[in-house]
């Protein structure tokens, strides 16, 4: 049995996009921001934001010539948006809700006590992203299914912690790679299978790759017998850097 591999550790990911990631350095007046609830949470990790389908609305959004900054909070739910003069929020509304349609997605904008708590939120700097800030959704999506697979194995077979741990290390560092190469759905799903049955069949025992093909059937949405908590906590793999504003 060969030892496993960490083909592409979450930890070297994250230290990497956080070399550069980007941050606000703009002091923002609460009166040129709108905030938005969006539909944006991951199908595969619903308690989170789906990194690959926000990062290109977000980008999109930040070229706007009235937009100095958008921002996506932890949950894929709200959508905040830093007009460059106070005087934009009306007609900007329109802008934003121009930019969503193009993906068949809804908004609303958030006013009274919920825009209060939300904006507080955003200028606490605490898991909001910006931009290619939210590649870390996307390691954290990575990170949730790989937790999901391998509980799945271990209930039907025994696997020593340190094991399991390098395999869900491995497994998620796979789905990330493939998920930040802007693969379509349907090849990001065959790519990731065939590599992650490659590191099973060269780590695991025959009962053990049963239990892996049998997990890998049931496919990367949650299911009923997965008996998951949904809480928006992040994996302490790849918690967001802040977006502290100054």
């Amino acid at each position: 049995m060969k030892q496993i591999t960490l083909v592409l550790g979450i930890a070297s990911l994250v230290s990497t996009s956080l070399l550069g990631a980007e941050e606000s350095k703009t002091v923002i007046a609460p009166d040129r921001v709108s905030l938005f609830t969006v539909p944006l949470q991951c199908p595969a990790a619903p308690q989170i934001g789906c990194g690959s389908a926000a990062k290109p609305i977000l980008l999109e959004l930040q070229r706007q010539p009235i937009i100095a900054e958008a921002w996506l909070n932890q949950t894929g739910t709200v959508l905040a948006v830093v007009w460059k003069s106070s005087s934009s929020n009306e007609s900007g509304s329109k802008t934003v809700q121009a930019v969503l349609e193009k993906d068949g997605l809804t908004m609303a904008e958030l006013k009274g006590a919920a825009r209060d708590a939300e904006l507080k939120s955003l200028l606490s700097g605490n898991a909001w992203y910006r931009g290619t800030d939210v590649d870390n959704l996307t390691k954290q999506e990575s990170w949730i299914i790989a937790g999901r697979l391998l509980r799945r194995i271990r209930a039907k077979v025994a696997l020593p912690d340190e094991k399991a741990e390098a395999l869900q290390a491995t497994f998620a560092g796979i789905m990330a790679r493939n998920a930040l190469m802007d693969l379509t759905p349907q090849s990001w799903t065959a790519a990731t299978k065939e590599q992650l049955s490659k590191v099973a069949s060269e780590n695991l025992n025959q009962n053990e790759i049963e239990a892996f093909q049998e997990a890998i059937t049931k496919g990367f949405l949650p299911v009923a017998d997965d008996k998951e908590e949904q809480n928006g906590k992040a994996p302490d793999c790849c918690s967001p850097k802040s977006t502290t504003k100054s």
